[in-house]
């Protein structure tokens, strides 16, 4: 009786709570009050796809929980037309019964085929279809009938305006073209409350979507490696694919690095296979170097793949913007990256580039885990996937762009291998960020964060994106904040960024809940070598760290296709937990600039000049030597040769650059003689001799002496050590 009388008040919560509270519903309330409305042991309609740009609808249905049921004689309907089956069909719980019109657009865009197909006539059998069952693009209304008669689920969307079933408030939005109408799944179930609330999830899905678990791996000391960027990012990945045997599979964003395409070219020629999944429309266009590399690589016998859309064509794109950015080497390691395989990105120049950070993993379970998302969304099959040499960009007389020479070999920090076992979850956007962003609880609930980021939006579309709400990362840090968790956030201040991210941080440093926090939030110092802090990384509580592709945007996580390893590790955290500082704290320190012992030399010949004893906290980004007095600089470099021309006294002078712009400097004086000066003609030079000459004869003779009385006394010589 008493859970009898506990689910009616519940019930009775919620009917006000749907009458009275504007539509959709946040998350939280669907996740706190909605979960005493299921019906688990009922079949639901679970999703529909009604907007299909090539008449290719279909729709879902499902039971949560209960024992296997036989749906003969159950309907649906949409009140034009009617679905009745007819034979026997087992549902099992959580394997939906999906139900298309078309069968190889459902194969196409799937990867595998629907329950049922309309016009495959070895399942179309198990249904009646009476009346014209159409699903409107604007608005219509599905129900599900029981073999009784009596309606045991309702769905409106759009401008429909039936009503049936006790649905509750207005009408779910109107889907967009190519989206499919997903109903909110909660780890009990399907959530069923008869209000739109119940299908607006935080993610968006669109035909032929997705649905990776997250992955979770543990692996051994000394598989994990963590880099950044500029410092040592290329010189992971050019070690990386120069190992590769099999195949390389590379997803990303944009690629325009001749050096990363190069090592490509040479692992075609050692018989690898090279299959790559670009984005066909990055922000501002596909440059002139991106073409070329993707034409040069194709021509050499690469699978190069694009990521298309066109609604003109029916060509739908299963997620919004292919933005993630990683690799896989023969089905055994991963590279997980913030960074695309651009110059700037993985830059030759180990002191000036993006900031980005970066992980490899070794370990054949994380490599198959990756490799089937590559796999899944390369799927030829798809219309959205298209071979880059049907491309009207695509360029067969291409050349490889000319490789910038390295100006700096070394960065201020370089890899860093664990030497315990580390713990990494693995999280694909939008799969992972079902009914909020995937970070949120993780932020929430630490007591210590650090983060750098390239973009942030104050603003996030909601759930259905008819509007608009906080954004919930934003939420989660004051939260945590209010607990007394300290959070320090680093944005990008490039021109692009500057104006956005200083609102950012101007909102946040004004908000009531950091004001009497530790908290801090700054743009990145334009001091900084980093051109752009292009990172999405951030680290908890000194043990987790998350490297991804993720801006803190709405699409970037409910959208776009995006990769992200969070790695439990102390060991990792603490090694990007010194790169964030590099970032954090300015530069402030001179470099040590030491030009070296004063010397003698000799007109017309040339003497070698060394800085090599200067030294600088961070590092030293350039020497130049001033060798006339004349306050410019003639010759760059830590050793340089100076060939004086005239006698006398030359002052040469060093001027030592860290990456901030701090300089230090110093000098050596070089005397120079005439080269008709003969070193032995003089009296210094008679005095120099015997100083270096006295001792060895002196020591001569005692040796010779005493094997003289030693032969008189007919004992052996004693052995002198010099």
């Amino acid at each position: 009786m008493r859970c009898r009388r506990s689910k009616a008040v519940s019930t009775a919560l919620l009917f006000l709570l749907v009458v009275l509270a504007p539509h959709p519903f946040p998350e939280q309330v669907i996740e706190r009050l909605v979960t005493s409305s299921y019906a688990a042991s009922a079949p639901l309609i679970s999703e529909c796809y009604p907007f299909a740009l090539s008449g290719d609808e279909y729709l879902a249905i499902e039971c949560s929980d209960g024992p296997v049921m036989n749906l003969k004689g159950w309907a649906i309907t949409d009140c034009e037309g009617t679905l009745r089956f007819v034979s026997d069909f087992f549902l099992a719980p959580g394997v939906p019964c999906t139900i298309s019109r078309s069968l190889a657009s459902f194969m196409s865009a799937f990867g595998r085929s629907p329950s049922i197909a309309l016009d495959d006539t070895g399942t179309a059998g198990k249904l009646d279809v009476s009346g014209t069952f159409r699903l409107a693009d604007g608005g219509d209304s599905l129900a599900l009938l029981s073999p009784a008669g009596s309606t045991v689920d309702f769905v409106v969307y759009g401008n429909c305006t039936e009503r049936s079933g006790g649905w509750l408030g207005v009408p779910v939005p109107t889907p967009r073209a190519g989206e499919v109408v997903k109903r909110v799944r909660l780890e009990s179930g399907l959530v069923d409350s008869n209000c739109a609330a119940d299908w607006t999830p935080f993610r968006e899905f669109k035909y032929g979507y997705t649905d990776f678990a997250r992955g979770e791996f543990v692996l051994p000391a000394g598989a994990v490696n963590a880099f950044t960027s500029p410092d040592c990012s290329l010189t992971v990945v050019l070690e990386a694919l120069s190992c590769a045997k099999s195949v390389v599979r590379l997803c990303t964003y944009e690629i325009s690095s001749s050096t990363v395409t190069s090592a490509l070219l040479e692992a075609i020629g050692r018989g690898v296979r090279v299959r790559i999944l670009a984005e066909s429309v990055p922000a501002g266009g596909m440059d002139d170097d991106e073409i070329a590399c993707l034409s040069v690589l194709s021509q050499s016998g690469a699978n190069v793949q694009i990521l298309v859309g066109n609604a003109s064509r029916d060509i739908v794109r299963h997620v919004g913007t292919l933005h993630s950015k990683y690799l896989v080497i023969d089905d055994s390691r991963v590279i997980i990256l913030s960074e695309n395989f651009v110059e700037s990105g993985l830059p030759t120049d180990r002191l000036f580039g993006n900031r980005g950070w970066g992980i490899s993993m070794s370990g054949n379970e994380v490599a198959q885990y990756v490799s089937e998302i590559f796999d899944s969304d390369a799927r030829p099959t798809r219309k959205d996937v298209s071979s880059w040499t049907s491309d009207s960009r695509f360029d067969s007389s291409a050349t490889l762009p000319s490789i910038n020479p390295s100006r700096h070999e070394k960065g201020v920090i370089g890899p860093f291998t664990t030497s315990n076992p580390a713990r990494i979850a693995l999280f694909l956007s939008p799969d992972s960020s079902l009914n909020w962003p995937f970070l949120r609880p993780f932020l929430e609930s630490s007591s210590a964060v650090k983060i750098e980021q390239f973009q942030v939006d104050l603003v996030w579309e909601s759930q259905s994106g008819r509007g608009e709400t906080q954004n919930p990362l934003l939420e989660a840090l004051a939260e945590a904040s209010s607990r007394g968790a300290r959070v320090e956030m680093l944005l990008d201040s490039s021109w692009f960024n500057a104006e956005m991210n200083g609102a950012i941080v101007a909102a946040l440093r004004s908000n009531e809940t950091y004001a009497e926090s530790r908290s801090s939030f700054r743009l990145l110092d334009p001091r900084s070598p980093i051109s752009v802090l292009h990172n999405k990384g951030a680290i908890l509580d000194s043990r987790f760290t998350l490297i991804s592709s993720n801006n803190w945007v709405h699409a970037s996580f409910a959208k776009n296709r995006e990769i992200a390893a969070l790695v439990d590790s102390s060991e990792v955290a603490g090694y990007f937990s010194n790169a964030f500082l590099l970032d954090w704290i300015p530069d402030e320190t001179s470099p040590l600039a030491d030009a070296g012992p004063d010397m003698q030399a000799v007109a017309g010949v040339p003497v070698i000049l060394s800085a090599t004893r200067s030294s600088d906290d961070r590092a030293i980004a350039s020497y130049e030597w001033d060798l006339d007095r004349d306050g410019k600089s003639e010759a760059n470099g830590t050793t340089v040769e100076f060939c004086p021309s005239s006698m006398g006294e030359h002052r040469i002078c060093l001027t030592v650059r860290d990456a901030w712009g701090n300089e230090g400097s110093a000098s050596v004086n070089v005397t120079v003689v005439s080269p008709s000066t003969n070193a032995g003609d003089g009296p210094d030079s008679w005095c120099s001799a015997l100083v270096w000459t006295l001792p060895l004869l002196i020591g001569t003779a005692a040796f010779i002496i005493r094997s003289w009385i030693a032969r008189r006394q007919n004992l052996p010589p004693r052995k002198l050590n010099h």
